[in-house]
């Protein structure tokens, strides 16, 4: 198994100040976060590429990903090819962080190009449902706009290249 898929850090996330929701703090691998369950860590994924937009006016898969892995440490244009391919989006197309059609199948290539196998429902949750499904449920957050009503993420992706668990509605670290 990859040590992405290890620490249960899908997108193999770098240490730092920034703490996440679900990370195990603090993390026993001396380079990278690692998390509580596979579902947070591909949370965090997403509030980073989320971060990326918002505060730092990076939108396209291009420029997503040259920052998320810098050509000096990668082959950026590799990556960003792989990325929109298996997106079905131009690597220069400005993509709403927002979408759960859009986010989801591009953490789902990001996770496997940093892990270099899909992940599977195996490493994405270690406690299965009744049914023998991973349980994906995320803890209730706040939905924008909503006062102090409470919401469950709902949008859930399972595919043959990778596991994605919920597509959060909250994108607060």
């Amino acid at each position: 198994m990859s040590r992405g898929l290890d620490n249960r850090n899908p997108g193999n996330i770098r240490r730092s100040r920034v703490r996440y929701k679900g990370e195990v703090h603090p993390s026993s691998d001396p380079e990278f976060k690692q998390f509580r369950s596979a579902a947070w860590g591909y949370r965090a994924v997403f509030v980073v590429l989320h971060t990326y937009r918002v505060r730092h006016s990076l939108d396209t898969v291009a420029q997503m990903i040259a920052r998320w892995a810098p050509p000096s440490e990668n082959r950026t244009d590799l990556y960003v090819r792989f990325v929109a391919g298996a997106c079905g989006v131009a690597e220069d197309e400005v993509l709403d962080t927002l979408d759960g059609g859009t986010m989801i199948p591009l953490v789902r290539a990001v996770s496997r190009m940093e892990n270099g196998v899909a992940a599977v429902p195996a490493h994405a949750a270690r406690k299965t449902s009744r049914r023998g499904a991973p349980q994906c449920r995320a803890a209730p957050v706040r939905a924008p706009g909503a006062g102090s009503r409470k919401r469950r993420n709902s949008t859930k992706s399972r595919g043959t290249t990778g596991y994605v668990c919920a597509f959060p509605l909250s994108l607060r670290v």
